[in-house]
Protein backbone atom coordinates (compact mmCIF):
# COMPACT_ATOMS: atom_id res chain seq x y z
CA UNK A 1 0.00 0.00 0.00
CA UNK A 2 0.88 3.93 -0.79
CA UNK A 3 2.11 5.11 2.84
CA UNK A 4 0.82 8.24 1.76
CA UNK A 5 -2.37 7.45 1.32
CA UNK A 6 -2.53 6.35 5.23
CA UNK A 7 -5.65 8.99 6.90
CA UNK A 8 -4.31 8.51 10.24
CA UNK A 9 -2.95 6.27 12.85
CA UNK A 10 -4.03 4.93 16.34
CA UNK A 11 -3.50 2.59 19.33
CA UNK A 12 -5.46 -0.58 19.94
CA UNK A 13 -4.60 -3.38 22.29
CA UNK A 14 -6.62 -6.03 24.85
CA UNK A 15 -6.21 -7.44 28.36
CA UNK A 16 -7.67 -10.39 29.72
CA UNK A 17 -6.94 -13.39 32.31
CA UNK A 18 -7.99 -17.00 32.56
CA UNK A 19 -8.11 -19.54 35.45
CA UNK A 20 -8.94 -23.22 35.43
CA UNK A 21 -9.71 -24.89 38.90
CA UNK A 22 -9.86 -28.97 38.80
CA UNK A 23 -8.60 -31.85 41.28
CA UNK A 24 -5.83 -33.41 38.18
CA UNK A 25 -4.76 -30.60 36.33
CA UNK A 26 -1.83 -32.20 35.09
CA UNK A 27 -0.91 -31.58 31.22
CA UNK A 28 0.55 -35.09 30.94
CA UNK A 29 -0.82 -37.09 27.54
CA UNK A 30 -1.92 -40.45 28.45
CA UNK A 31 -2.19 -42.43 25.79
CA UNK A 32 -2.56 -39.24 23.05
CA UNK A 33 -5.47 -37.12 25.43
CA UNK A 34 -4.70 -34.18 27.44
CA UNK A 35 -5.01 -35.92 31.42
CA UNK A 36 -6.49 -32.39 32.37
CA UNK A 37 -9.70 -32.93 35.00
CA UNK A 38 -11.03 -29.32 35.30
CA UNK A 39 -13.96 -28.43 37.14
CA UNK A 40 -14.49 -24.76 35.90
CA UNK A 41 -12.61 -22.55 33.35
CA UNK A 42 -12.93 -18.88 33.59
CA UNK A 43 -11.67 -15.82 31.50
CA UNK A 44 -12.67 -12.62 31.52
CA UNK A 45 -10.96 -10.10 28.82
CA UNK A 46 -11.62 -6.00 27.57
CA UNK A 47 -11.22 -6.24 24.15
CA UNK A 48 -10.48 -3.36 21.25
CA UNK A 49 -9.23 -0.42 24.26
CA UNK A 50 -7.96 2.44 22.24
CA UNK A 51 -8.89 4.99 19.44
CA UNK A 52 -8.29 6.31 15.88
CA UNK A 53 -7.39 9.92 14.88
CA UNK A 54 -7.87 10.75 11.18
CA UNK A 55 -4.95 13.38 9.83
CA UNK A 56 -8.00 14.41 6.66
CA UNK A 57 -9.54 17.33 9.20
CA UNK A 58 -13.44 17.51 8.40
CA UNK A 59 -14.57 20.59 7.44
CA UNK A 60 -17.26 21.17 11.01
CA UNK A 61 -19.38 24.21 11.03
CA UNK A 62 -20.94 25.65 14.63
CA UNK A 63 -23.69 27.55 14.86
CA UNK A 64 -24.70 30.42 17.60
CA UNK A 65 -28.04 30.54 18.27
CA UNK A 66 -27.72 33.75 20.01
CA UNK A 67 -26.56 36.15 17.07
CA UNK A 68 -29.92 37.24 15.06
CA UNK A 69 -29.33 36.48 11.33
CA UNK A 70 -31.63 38.35 8.68
CA UNK A 71 -31.84 37.67 5.40
CA UNK A 72 -33.30 39.49 2.53
CA UNK A 73 -34.86 37.93 0.11
CA UNK A 74 -34.73 41.03 -1.96
CA UNK A 75 -31.15 41.39 -1.62
CA UNK A 76 -29.56 41.39 -5.62
CA UNK A 77 -27.36 38.57 -4.43
CA UNK A 78 -29.87 36.42 -3.09
CA UNK A 79 -31.47 36.82 -5.85
CA UNK A 80 -28.87 36.22 -8.34
CA UNK A 81 -27.40 33.06 -5.87
CA UNK A 82 -31.33 31.09 -6.24
CA UNK A 83 -31.31 31.33 -9.73
CA UNK A 84 -27.79 29.75 -9.78
CA UNK A 85 -29.28 27.03 -8.37
CA UNK A 86 -28.99 25.05 -5.03
CA UNK A 87 -25.61 24.90 -4.41
CA UNK A 88 -24.83 28.62 -4.80
CA UNK A 89 -28.01 29.18 -2.71
CA UNK A 90 -26.61 27.21 -0.11
CA UNK A 91 -22.71 28.87 -1.09
CA UNK A 92 -24.55 31.94 -0.41
CA UNK A 93 -26.44 30.85 2.61
CA UNK A 94 -23.40 29.64 4.28
CA UNK A 95 -21.04 32.81 3.51
CA UNK A 96 -23.80 35.15 4.82
CA UNK A 97 -24.16 33.89 8.05
CA UNK A 98 -20.30 33.68 8.49
CA UNK A 99 -20.13 36.95 7.58
CA UNK A 100 -22.80 38.22 10.67
CA UNK A 101 -20.71 35.69 12.84
CA UNK A 102 -23.58 33.43 13.64
CA UNK A 103 -21.61 30.68 11.57
CA UNK A 104 -17.90 28.84 12.40
CA UNK A 105 -15.86 26.71 11.00
CA UNK A 106 -13.75 23.88 12.91
CA UNK A 107 -11.16 21.87 11.13
CA UNK A 108 -10.29 20.11 14.51
CA UNK A 109 -8.85 16.34 13.67
CA UNK A 110 -11.61 13.64 14.29
CA UNK A 111 -10.72 10.52 16.80
CA UNK A 112 -12.97 7.44 17.01
CA UNK A 113 -13.01 4.93 19.65
CA UNK A 114 -12.59 1.46 18.91
CA UNK A 115 -15.55 -0.99 19.61
CA UNK A 116 -14.37 -1.86 22.84
CA UNK A 117 -16.46 -4.83 24.65
CA UNK A 118 -16.03 -7.07 28.11
CA UNK A 119 -16.20 -10.77 27.26
CA UNK A 120 -15.94 -13.17 30.03
CA UNK A 121 -15.99 -16.60 29.16
CA UNK A 122 -16.63 -20.26 31.33
CA UNK A 123 -17.04 -23.97 31.43
CA UNK A 124 -18.28 -25.87 33.71
CA UNK A 125 -18.26 -29.76 33.96
CA UNK A 126 -21.71 -30.51 35.86
CA UNK A 127 -20.79 -34.43 35.90
CA UNK A 128 -18.20 -36.34 33.83
CA UNK A 129 -19.04 -35.98 29.91
CA UNK A 130 -21.66 -33.13 30.51
CA UNK A 131 -20.79 -29.36 30.34
CA UNK A 132 -22.36 -25.85 30.25
CA UNK A 133 -20.23 -23.31 28.69
CA UNK A 134 -20.97 -19.62 28.80
CA UNK A 135 -19.87 -16.63 26.39
CA UNK A 136 -21.40 -13.16 27.54
CA UNK A 137 -20.13 -10.07 25.65
CA UNK A 138 -21.25 -6.84 26.35
CA UNK A 139 -19.97 -3.46 24.65
CA UNK A 140 -18.54 -0.53 26.97
CA UNK A 141 -17.68 2.82 25.67
CA UNK A 142 -15.02 3.97 27.45
CA UNK A 143 -14.70 7.46 26.36
CA UNK A 144 -15.38 10.04 23.67
CA UNK A 145 -18.48 10.74 21.80
CA UNK A 146 -17.31 9.19 18.50
CA UNK A 147 -17.36 5.54 19.16
CA UNK A 148 -18.23 2.36 17.09
CA UNK A 149 -20.03 -0.29 19.29
CA UNK A 150 -20.22 -3.50 18.94
CA UNK A 151 -23.83 -5.76 19.57
CA UNK A 152 -24.26 -7.13 22.98
CA UNK A 153 -25.42 -10.98 23.12
CA UNK A 154 -24.56 -13.93 25.34
CA UNK A 155 -24.46 -17.65 24.89
CA UNK A 156 -25.55 -20.51 27.12
CA UNK A 157 -23.89 -23.95 25.44
CA UNK A 158 -25.10 -26.79 27.34
CA UNK A 159 -23.09 -30.45 25.99
CA UNK A 160 -22.14 -33.79 25.97
CA UNK A 161 -19.13 -34.56 25.28
CA UNK A 162 -17.10 -37.98 24.22
CA UNK A 163 -13.81 -38.63 22.71
CA UNK A 164 -16.19 -40.33 19.91
CA UNK A 165 -19.36 -37.69 19.85
CA UNK A 166 -20.29 -34.61 20.96
CA UNK A 167 -23.56 -32.74 20.87
CA UNK A 168 -24.12 -29.44 21.76
CA UNK A 169 -27.52 -27.05 21.88
CA UNK A 170 -26.50 -23.42 21.79
CA UNK A 171 -28.85 -20.86 23.29
CA UNK A 172 -28.18 -17.04 22.53
CA UNK A 173 -29.47 -14.23 23.03
CA UNK A 174 -27.76 -11.15 20.54
CA UNK A 175 -28.70 -8.29 18.68
CA UNK A 176 -28.01 -6.28 22.53
CA UNK A 177 -30.65 -8.89 23.92
CA UNK A 178 -33.09 -8.36 21.67
CA UNK A 179 -33.18 -11.60 19.35
CA UNK A 180 -32.70 -15.19 20.72
CA UNK A 181 -31.58 -18.52 19.00
CA UNK A 182 -31.10 -21.85 19.71
CA UNK A 183 -28.34 -23.76 17.69
CA UNK A 184 -27.00 -27.17 17.13
CA UNK A 185 -23.64 -28.57 17.09
CA UNK A 186 -23.13 -32.29 16.70
CA UNK A 187 -19.48 -33.85 16.04
CA UNK A 188 -18.64 -37.42 15.28
CA UNK A 189 -14.94 -38.29 15.89
CA UNK A 190 -13.09 -35.79 13.57
CA UNK A 191 -16.30 -34.32 11.95
CA UNK A 192 -18.24 -31.78 12.89
CA UNK A 193 -21.12 -29.54 11.79
CA UNK A 194 -23.42 -27.71 13.26
CA UNK A 195 -25.87 -24.24 13.06
CA UNK A 196 -26.22 -21.27 15.02
CA UNK A 197 -30.05 -20.49 14.84
CA UNK A 198 -32.40 -23.48 13.93
CA UNK A 199 -35.44 -21.43 15.03
CA UNK A 200 -35.62 -19.13 12.02
CA UNK A 201 -35.02 -21.75 9.19
CA UNK A 202 -38.45 -23.92 10.89
CA UNK A 203 -40.22 -20.04 11.33
CA UNK A 204 -40.18 -20.59 15.44
CA UNK A 205 -39.03 -17.27 15.37
CA UNK A 206 -38.70 -13.97 13.67
CA UNK A 207 -36.24 -14.59 10.55
CA UNK A 208 -33.21 -12.91 11.14
CA UNK A 209 -30.92 -15.34 8.89
CA UNK A 210 -29.34 -18.72 9.40
CA UNK A 211 -25.53 -19.82 8.69
CA UNK A 212 -24.46 -23.73 8.50
CA UNK A 213 -21.06 -24.64 8.92
CA UNK A 214 -18.86 -28.15 8.67
CA UNK A 215 -15.19 -29.59 8.92
CA UNK A 216 -12.52 -31.73 10.41
CA UNK A 217 -10.45 -31.56 13.34
CA UNK A 218 -7.27 -33.56 14.35
CA UNK A 219 -5.02 -33.47 17.19
CA UNK A 220 -0.97 -33.25 15.78
CA UNK A 221 0.66 -35.12 18.62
Amino acid sequence: PNLGSICGFGLGFDAGIAMEIGNNMSTDLKNGVNSKDYKLKVGIALLDIGDVTYNNSNKNYIIDGTIPVEMSLIDPEFIAATAEGSDALLNYTIDFARKSGALKESSAKTTVSLPSSLQIQADYKVWKNIFVGMLWQQRVQLHGENTWLKNSSMVLAPRFEHKWFELSMPISSFHNYTEFGLGTFIRIHSLYFGTDNILSAFRISKYSGINLYMGISTNIN
